[in-house]
C-alpha cells in the first residue's frame, strides 16, 4: 500500500526529521573545538593502550582481531543485501527480495555519500594525518597532527577519520526504517556495535577518539539526510512501487539485450 502523505504530516515530520541534522552538527562543531582546543586529549586516550616495550598489544590479541573481521563482515553483508534487493526486482520482473528496494538504496547511498566520498575519498584522501602507531609519541616516525589539520605525514589511508567507525555506524539505517516499536532497541543494538568496532580500532592504534567521534557525526548526518529524501520527501515512491519501477528497467534492459529470447529458448530446450 502506498505510503503516500498528506502535505502536513510532511512537512511536521520534515521539521523532525531536520532536529537531528541540526544537533549532530552541533555536535561535530563542539567535538572538533574540543580536540581542536586540548589536541593532548586524543593523546591521552590512545596511550592507555600503549606498552612502550610492545606497542598497542591489542593489535596482536587473536580475539579482538576476530572481532573486527567480524566488524567489517557485517557491513560487507549490509552492502551484498542492499545491493540484492536492487537487483532482484530489476532482474526478475519487479520481484521482491527479503529486504525491500527503497531500504536497499538508501544503505547503499549512505555508504557511497557518507563512508566513500565523505570520508575515505575527502577527509581520509586529503587530510594526512598519520595513524597513532605511526606517530613518535608511540615509537613511529611522523609528527601528531589534531583533528581537522592538514599534514603530509600520512599520504593514503590515513588516520583522520575513522573509516571502520564510519562505516560500522550504518546498522543505525535499520532504527529509521524498523517498525516503531523496534526503533529505540535497534538504535542501542546498532550504536553498541559502533561503539565496540570504534573502541578497538582505538585500542589498535589504528585512530584518535576524535577520528572516530568526528567520523560518527559525519555519517549519522548523512543517513538522516538520505532517509529524509527517500523517505519523507519522497513519501509516494513505496517499495512496491520502486520495485515495479525497476522490473520495468529490468524488463525493457532484457529486451532491448535479447535476454528474454535466449530466456524463452532456454526454458523451451529444458
Amino acid at each position: 500500500m502506498p505510503d503516500v502523505q498528506p502535505p502536513a504530516t510532511r512537512a511536521r515530520l520534515g521539521r523532525l526529521a531536520r532536529r537531528p541534522v541540526v544537533l549532530l552538527a552541533a555536535f561535530l562543531v563542539i567535538a572538533s573545538a574540543v580536540f581542536i582546543t586540548w589536541p593532548a586529549l586524543d593523546l591521552r586516550l590512545s596511550s592507555r593502550f600503549f606498552d612502550p616495550d610492545i606497542g598497542f598489544a591489542a593489535g596482536q590479541n587473536p580475539v579482538l582481531v576476530s572481532a573486527r573481521r567480524f566488524a567489517q563482515g557485517v557491513t560487507r553483508v549490509m552492502i551484498v543485501l542492499s545491493a540484492t534487493a536492487l537487483l532482484v526486482p530489476l532482474l526478475f520482473s519487479g520481484a521482491r527480495f527479503v529486504m525491500g528496494p527503497k531500504a536497499g538504496l538508501l544503505v547503499l547511498s549512505v555508504v557511497a555519500l557518507g563512508s566513500g566520498i565523505v570520508v575515505n575519498v575527502v577527509l581520509k584522501g586529503f587530510w594526512g594525518r598519520a595513524r597513532p602507531f605511526d606517530i613518535t609519541e608511540f615509537g613511529g616516525a611522523e609528527p601528531f597532527t589534531r583533528a581537522w589539520a592538514f599534514s603530509d605525514s600520512c599520504t593514503w589511508d590515513c588516520s583522520f577519520v575513522s573509516g571502520e567507525a564510519a562505516a560500522s555506524m550504518l546498522l543505525m539505517v535499520f532504527a529509521l526504517i524498523v517498525p516503531p516499536a523496534w526503533r529505540l532497541r535497534t538504535a542501542i543494538a546498532a550504536a553498541t556495535f559502533s561503539v565496540l568496532v570504534s573502541l578497538n580500532r582505538i585500542a589498535f592504534g589504528a585512530h584518535f577518539l576524535s577520528d572516530v567521534l568526528i567520523a560518527w557525526g559525519l555519517v549519522l548526518i548523512v543517513i538522516i539526510a538520505v532517509h529524509h529524501m527517500l523517505y519523507v520527501q519522497g513519501g509516494g515512491l513505496d517499495e512496491d512501487r520502486l520495485a515495479a519501477g525497476l522490473g520495468r528497467i529490468g524488463d525493457r534492459l532484457k529486451a532491448r539485450t535479447g535476454w528474454t529470447k535466449v530466456a524463452a529458448g532456454l526454458r523451451r530446450v529444458g
